[in-house]
């Protein structure tokens, strides 16, 4: 069976006691891209939690560590005069 098709049981059967949600304090539900569809939004939000879902992509790339861009080396940013580049040619 499908995990999205047990998240209303699931979410009904929560065993421990957690406040009631508030606009200062609402409650968060994280989960991955199984659970994007409007079925289980739609059983999210009635059930007043605040959704949090990731594509795969996005969680790949929140794990991966950006990269740091430096300019191009000095010697690319200049033309090559046209009696150089013909004596280094292979």
């Amino acid at each position: 069976m499908h995990d999205v098709k047990l998240l209303e049981p699931t979410l009904d059967q929560v065993v421990v006691a957690r406040p009631e949600p508030s606009a200062e304090n609402p409650q968060h539900l994280c989960a991955d891209a199984a659970y994007k569809g409007e079925p289980a939004m739609d059983v999210v939000v009635a059930r007043n939690y605040q959704p949090h879902i990731k594509q795969r992509r996005e969680e790949a790339d929140a794990k991966r560590p950006s990269r740091v861009t430096r300019p191009a080396a000095g010697r690319w940013n200049e033309p090559i005069p046209g009696s150089i580049a013909s004596a280094n040619c292979w």
